[in-house]
């Protein structure tokens, strides 16, 4: 008798397993990924933002002890105010002995992300270099020194053209340490000094220039170099009110400056 076997015929090829990543999964790794970014890149900006300030404030630091440089040089002098050789002349070759370069870096705060570029209204960027460089500071304008020392009648011009013979002395600033020399200015201003008198706190005095976004939000605070040497962070407002530290007299000083 015949045995009717089947056979069972192997196809030789057996199961074969994946190793990719189904559509399931590569979705699960994209959302955990961005999780995790969500996470990291608040903690990544602070960090350059915390940065940009330190590198802001060494600048301004800078600034700040080459003004004493000059002053020790000018028998205790502060640098004039006239329009023919503004401040950022004055310090450059203090600054950069033999230098002719029109970027300086040293001028214009990392956080800036315009810094203006104002020529000199008696200069070209070949005879001023440094009032051509990206600038992010304003130096004290001493408003209410000169409104005691310059005629009313001269007031308007000397406000226009400055002077090389009237210039504040260190004497004339009795507390160094709560005196402002340099402060940041807003991104868009042209202004070479703080003129509290003019509304300059409104309207170039960047006030809040680390730690907050918002250009008129109160919250945030900008660096601030002193008379005497020293560097300062003060909260919106806190230069102005409740002592006006950009003043030198104490009338003027204790009548705060309220910025809106």
């Amino acid at each position: 008798m015949n045995c009717m076997c089947k056979k069972s015929h192997s196809s030789g090829r057996g199961r074969q397993n994946s190793h990719g990543f189904t559509l399931i999964e590569l979705l699960v790794v994209i959302g955990i990924i961005s999780i995790l970014m969500s996470m990291l890149m608040p903690a990544l900006g602070r960090a350059k933002s915390a940065a940009q300030k330190i590198s802001c404030m060494s600048n301004e630091r800078q600034l700040g002890m080459a003004v004493r440089l000059y002053v020790d040089d000018n028998q205790g002098r502060f640098i004039p105010r006239v329009q023919t050789n503004r401040w950022p002349s004055v310090l450059f070759p203090l600054l950069f002995p033999g230098s002719k370069s029109t970027n300086i870096a040293i001028f214009r705060c990392p956080s800036d992300p315009r810094g203006s570029t104002p020529g000199a209204s008696l200069g070209t960027v070949e005879t001023h270099p440094a009032e051509f460089a990206r600038r992010s500071y304003l130096i004290n304008g001493w408003n209410d020194y000169f409104q005691k020392i310059v005629p009313p009648e001269q007031w308007t011009g000397f406000r226009s053209t400055g002077s090389n013979l009237l210039s504040i002395r260190d004497s004339d600033i009795a507390e160094p340490s709560a005196t402002c020399l340099f402060g940041e200015k807003d991104d868009f201003s042209f202004h070479f000094h703080m003129d509290f008198d003019q509304f300059d706190d409104i309207a170039q005095l960047r006030q809040n220039r680390h730690g907050n976004a918002l250009r008129t939000g109160r919250g945030g605070g900008s660096n601030y170099a002193m008379i005497d040497g020293s560097m300062q962070y003060f909260r919106f407002g806190q230069t102005l009110s409740p002592i006006n530290l950009w003043a030198v007299t104490p009338e003027t000083r204790n009548n705060p400056v309220i910025s809106e």
